[in-house]
C-alpha cells in the first residue's frame, strides 16, 4: 500500500512539473508582485531618462559656419554650406536623414555625424512620404505628402497654400539649371515631371548614386517656393518654407531668430504619445567670430549647443563645466599631402609608398589634433564602403606603420639611395605650417630634403591642378560622401589635384555609381577604396575629433549633427528645453 501511495505521489509530482514547463518558469507566492514592481520600475526609469516633453522656450545654437554670414539665402545660386544651414529651419527637403527611426533614440544603426552626408538606407520622409527607384524607365517617384503648406509671407502679398509637386518641379529644375551651367555631374537627369497634383518624377540618362543627395536631402538644398524668387530671394524678409520655424529677424553681423511655425504639419511619438512638433518656440542662430567669444557663451549657458567644438577645449571645458556633456566624433574632413604624379619621382608607386612609410602618422594625429582615425582616406570612418584597418589586406595595412629603415630601403631600391629634394606647396595656414614642420625631420631621415613655398589663397588654387606645381601641394578634402570622396581618383576632376589615372580604380567607381542595390554597390566601392588606397597618389593625414558640446536642460537630443548638407533642424525640432533644470542650474 505504502508502495502505490508513493508511486501516486510521484507520478503527480511528474504531472506538475510538465505542466508548470509548459507555462513558463514557475514563480513562487509574491515573486510575481515583485517582478511587476520591477518591470514599473525599469518603465519609470526609462521615462524618467528620456524625459516629458515640455512646450516653450528659446533654444540657441553656435553651428558649423556660425562665424560668417550668409552671402545670399538662394542656394541654386551659391550652393554653399551658409546657405543650407540658415535657411534649413524654415525650408524642408523632400527626404531627410531618420535620425529618430535609425538614430541613437531608434535602432541606433547611425549616429548621423557624417558631414554633408548621410547614406541612402538612412534616409526617411519629409515632404515626400514615400519613394521608389524605377529600373523601367530608370528614375525616381516620389509621393508628395498631402496637407503640407507654405507658410506665407505677408511683406510679398503671399497666403499660405499648399505644397505640391509642380513646386518641387520649380525648385529642382531651377537647381538643375544653374548645375549644368557649370558642368557639373548633374547630367544623369533627363526630366523631372509632376504626372499629378502628388506626384513627383525624375527620369533618369543613366543611374547615379548622388540623386539622393541633389534631389532628397542634400546639396539641392530646402524647397523654395516661385513667389519668394518673384519677390528677391536675397532679402530675409521674403523668406517662405513650410518647416517648423519661420526666419521673424535676421540682424547683419549678430543673429539670425527664427519663431515656431504654428502650423507645422510635423508630429513625433514619444513613449507612445502623439505631440505637435515643434516643442521650442524660438530658435536662434548667432553670428559669432572669434573663437574665444564663442567657447565663452558656451560656458556662460547663451549657447544650448555648440556643434564642432576644437578637441583641444576638452579638458577645460570639463574642469570648468563639469555639467556640460561633451559628445565626441570624427570631423569628417582631413588634410593630405597630394603628389604631382605627373613627373618623377611620384610616378613611381614605389617611391610613393615609402614616403608614406616614412611618415609617421600617429605622431602628426597626436601632435596637431589630438585624437583622430588615421585610416581615414579615401572614405572615412562611418561610411558603409569604409574598410578598417583590419579588413585592409596587407600591403594597405604596412603604409600605416612608420618604419623610415623600410622607407629608406624602398628609395634605395627605386633607385634614390641619396633621396632627393622636394617642394610643399602649402597655404599660409598655421595648422599647414604645423604638419610640414613635423615632416620636415621625417623626411630628412630618408634622405629627402624639403623646400617649403608659401603661397595665399588665390597663387595656390592657381597652381593646384596637376602639372602646375612642382613636387607637392598641401590640401584638403571630404572623406564622407563616396561619390565626391573617391572622384579625386578620376581624371579630370577638379579635386584630383595628383593627377591620378588608374583604369581599375576608375572602372570600379563608374560601375559604384551607377549601382542600384546599396549592398551590391558597397562591395564594388570596397574594391575601389582599396585600390585606391594601395597606390597612394596622396600622403592622408588624420581624420580628427571634435566635440558637440550641449547643456543637459536640452532633452530628446544625442549629439546628431548631421540629417542631410549641414541639416540639424529634424533634431532640433524634437528636441525640447527643461525649464525648471536651466534654472536649478542657475541659467
Amino acid at each position: 500500500m505504502k508502495h502505490k501511495i508513493l508511486w501516486m505521489l510521484l507520478s503527480w509530482l511528474i504531472v506538475a512539473a510538465f505542466v508548470l514547463a509548459s507555462c513558463g518558469e514557475a514563480v513562487a507566492p509574491g515573486e510575481q508582485e515583485e517582478e511587476e514592481e520591477e518591470e514599473e520600475e525599469e518603465e519609470e526609469e526609462e521615462e524618467e531618462e528620456v524625459g516629458v516633453p515640455q512646450y516653450g522656450g528659446t533654444f540657441t545654437m553656435f553651428h558649423f559656419w556660425g562665424e560668417r554670414e550668409v552671402t545670399t539665402l538662394d542656394f541654386a545660386r551659391s550652393g554653399a554650406a551658409p546657405t543650407n544651414i540658415w535657411s534649413s529651419p524654415y525650408r524642408e527637403w523632400l527626404l531627410h536623414g531618420d535620425a529618430a527611426k535609425y538614430g541613437p533614440r531608434g535602432t541606433n544603426e547611425s549616429t548621423f555625424n557624417l558631414s554633408e552626408y548621410v547614406p541612402e538606407e538612412f534616409l526617411g520622409p519629409e515632404l515626400a512620404e514615400s519613394w521608389e527607384v524605377t529600373n523601367d524607365p530608370l528614375g525616381v517617384t516620389f509621393h508628395i505628402r498631402h496637407g503640407v503648406m507654405w507658410t506665407g509671407n505677408a511683406n510679398m502679398g503671399m497666403e499660405p497654400r499648399e505644397f505640391i509637386a509642380d513646386d518641387a518641379v520649380f525648385h529642382l529644375n531651377r537647381n538643375l539649371e544653374y548645375r549644368n551651367s557649370l558642368g557639373t555631374s548633374w547630367a544623369y537627369i533627363k526630366s523631372i515631371t509632376a504626372p499629378d497634383k502628388y506626384t513627383l518624377r525624375v527620369d533618369f540618362n543613366n543611374y547615379d548614386v548622388n540623386w539622393s543627395q541633389h534631389l532628397g536631402c542634400g546639396y539641392g538644398g530646402g524647397m523654395i517656393p516661385p513667389e519668394s524668387i518673384d519677390a528677391g530671394i536675397d532679402d530675409w524678409k521674403n523668406q517662405v518654407g513650410t518647416g517648423p520655424f519661420m526666419m521673424t529677424d535676421y540682424v547683419k553681423g549678430s543673429q539670425a531668430v527664427y519663431d515656431k511655425n504654428p502650423d507645422y504639419w510635423g508630429k513625433a511619438t514619444i513613449q507612445g504619445k502623439e505631440y505637435q512638433l515643434p516643442f521650442i518656440d524660438r530658435l536662434v542662430f548667432p553670428v559669432i567670430v572669434d573663437e574665444s567669444t564663442q567657447i565663452a557663451a558656451l560656458r556662460t549657458g547663451k549657447l544650448d549647443l555648440h556643434v564642432r567644438v576644437p578637441l583641444r577645449y576638452k579638458d577645460t571645458l570639463s574642469n570648468t563645466c563639469p555639467d556640460l556633456i561633451q559628445y565626441k566624433y570624427l570631423k569628417g574632413n582631413g588634410r593630405d599631402l597630394a603628389l604631382g604624379l605627373t613627373a618623377a619621382p611620384w610616378n613611381d608607386k614605389n617611391v610613393r609608398r615609402a614616403l608614406m612609410i616614412g611618415t609617421d602618422l600617429k605622431t602628426i594625429r597626436d601632435v596637431i589634433y589630438e585624437e583622430g582615425d588615421i585610416n581615414s582616406f579615401p572614405v572615412g570612418a562611418g561610411v558603409p564602403c569604409h574598410v578598417p584597418m583590419e579588413e585592409l589586406p596587407a600591403s594597405c595595412q604596412e603604409l600605416f606603420e612608420y618604419d623610415p629603415i623600410k622607407a629608406k630601403q624602398m628609395l634605395a631600391d627605386a633607385g634614390y639611395p641619396d633621396g632627393f629634394s622636394m617642394v610643399i606647396n602649402q597655404l599660409a595656414d598655421p595648422e599647414e605650417s604645423d604638419i610640414i614642420g613635423l615632416l620636415i625631420p621625417m623626411y630628412a631621415e630618408l634622405g629627402i630634403i624639403v623646400d617649403v613655398n608659401v603661397q595665399d589663397q588665390s597663387a595656390l588654387n592657381a597652381i593646384s591642378e596637376p602639372g602646375l606645381y612642382q613636387d607637392s601641394i598641401m590640401d584638403e578634402g571630404t572623406i564622407i560622401n563616396p561619390a565626391t570622396a573617391l572622384n579625386r581618383g578620376i581624371p579630370g576632376q577638379s579635386m584630383n589635384n595628383s593627377g591620378y589615372d588608374n583604369p581599375t580604380f576608375t572602372d570600379l567607381y563608374w560601375e559604384g555609381m551607377e549601382t542600384v542595390d546599396a549592398v551590391e554597390r558597397t562591395a564594388i566601392l570596397k574594391e575601389a577604396y582599396i585600390e585606391f588606397l594601395d597606390d597612394v597618389s596622396l600622403i592622408p593625414f588624420a581624420n580628427p575629433y571634435t566635440l558637440d558640446c550641449y547643456w543637459p536642460w536640452v532633452q530628446n537630443y544625442y549629439g546628431e549633427t548631421e540629417c542631410g548638407y549641414y541639416n540639424y533642424i529634424p533634431m532640433i525640432r524634437t528636441l525640447w528645453i527643461d525649464q525648471d533644470m536651466k534654472k536649478d542650474m542657475g541659467f
